[in-house]
């Protein structure tokens, strides 16, 4: 009886894990692009910023010269 229920039981378990693993990969999916999204959207504000602080730097070069 036992091993009928353990087997009764690992089933039920897979059946929720596969019920669960295409909401999970979706969750993924949408996690990592958001991440990607972030980093390119903080790389192009740190690129900015850079080009700014060269222009300021430029322009108090050329003030003090």
């Amino acid at each position: 009886m036992l091993e009928k229920e353990k087997a009764e039981n690992d089933q039920r378990l897979l059946v929720g894990i596969q019920s669960v693993a295409p909401a999970l990969a979706a969750l993924n999916l949408v996690a990592g692009t958001y991440g990607r999204n972030v980093a390119i959207a903080a790389g192009d504000w740190a690129a900015a910023i850079d080009r700014k602080l060269v222009g300021s730097n430029l322009n108090r070069t050329a003030m003090v010269a």
